[in-house]
């Protein structure tokens, strides 16, 4: 605005007036005429360019607050738009983008710097990677106490494997038992919930039941988990270990 709409020449021939630019950055323009009575016998542009003040403000335009199953290619653009405390978007401002949680990257890195155009607009492609749960990337402002994050969430995918408690179950005695426990895990190993069914090869080298494998006869034999189409086993033997010998007559008996 100006402090006035006319004014008056002095002595000299010079004359002024103050000029406000406002909250609104970008180009301003300020024309004045010289007027003989009412007539304008010559005219002048004055040119002034509003610049954003410091960021006070971070707005997220695009990304953040979806759900989707883990992949290589999961991921999405992420952009925001640095503003002063009038709502004006800060060119230049350097806009630091970091991974918090999960095993994303952003540009193949833990954390990248962008540098704002000249509406304030940042962007960068935040690849989630395959770790299942939370996902978590934080924005920032160089010098200026400026943060907002953005939120994602990655389920695990299909089941996969069935993974066991243990490697292999050894026995060295007939009827011992061992606790059996699964986990099912998809492609890139997360945790996928299952209850497989659970049965022995040959119930009658070792047997399961009530989550528990016991020991029948000596021999080999596996523990099979299934569940839909995924099938995984685990290696059982058994080998009874003599612990006293028994002399009757001619006869020798291992006990």
């Amino acid at each position: 605005t100006l402090s006035a709409a006319s004014t008056t020449t002095d002595v000299n021939g010079i004359t002024m007036v103050r000029y406000t630019l406002g909250t609104v950055k970008g180009q301003k323009l300020v024309e004045a005429e010289v007027l003989d009575g009412a007539t304008v016998v010559a005219t002048e542009t004055f040119r002034l360019n509003g610049k954003a003040d410091n960021p006070a403000n971070a707005n997220k335009i695009r990304g953040g607050g979806f759900t989707a199953t883990v992949s290589p290619t999961l991921g999405e653009d992420l952009e925001v738009q640095i503003l002063d405390q009038y709502g004006n978007g800060v060119d230049g401002a350097e806009v630091v983008f970091s991974v918090q949680g999960g095993n994303g990257k952003i540009g193949g890195q833990d954390e990248v710097t962008v540098t704002t155009d000249a509406d304030g607009f940042a962007t960068v492609r935040w690849d989630m990677g395959t770790r299942a749960g939370a996902h978590k990337t934080r924005v920032s402002v160089n010098g200026f106490p400026v943060e907002v994050d953005f939120d994602n969430t990655a389920n695990a995918g299909p089941l996969h494997k069935i993974k066991f408690n243990q490697a292999s179950f050894t026995f060295d005695a007939l009827s011992d038992e061992v606790s059996v426990t699964t986990l099912g895990e998809d492609q890139y190993e997360n945790a996928v919930t299952v209850i497989p069914a659970l049965s022995s090869k040959d119930a009658t080298k070792a047997s399961f039941s009530e989550g528990k494998v016991k020991s029948r006869g000596n021999g080999s034999t596996y523990l099979i988990a299934t569940s839909g189409g995924v099938r995984d086993s685990v290696p059982v033997t058994v080998s009874q270990r003599i612990t006293t010998l028994d002399l009757d007559g001619d006869t020798l008996t291992a006990l």
